[in-house]
């Protein structure tokens, strides 16, 4: 399993388990997700309106719709796809920065 530079699991741990076909292939182990205090300044408190993604919220943000994750997680929103009107979602900007330092 291929994991991309810049991934929310790149630095996840991961097991090789050998199948019956014998190749092996990596279990990716939990990963811990991002807080506010792991993101640059300045962040911005957007309330979740209806009929938005989070998606289009990433792409208005940062102009990558991908890295909805990033807002996801600083907002602790488990399900992304269910978010409540009203809801507050950290936005980081003006770009998501995760810990690729740490």
């Amino acid at each position: 399993m291929a994991v991309f530079v810049g991934s929310r699991y790149e630095k996840c741990k991961y097991t090789g388990i050998l199948g019956k076909d014998g190749k092996v292939r990596k279990f990716l182990h939990a990963r811990e997700p991002l807080q506010e205090q792991d993101m640059l300044e300045p962040l911005v408190i957007h309330s979740f309106q209806v009929g938005e993604v989070i998606d289009e919220i990433a792409w208005k943000a940062v102009g990558k719709p991908r890295l909805w994750w990033v807002i996801a997680d600083v907002s602790q929103i488990l399900f992304p796809l269910e978010i409540e009107p009203g809801t507050e979602l950290v936005v980081p900007m003006p770009e998501l920065i995760s810990r690729r330092e740490g």
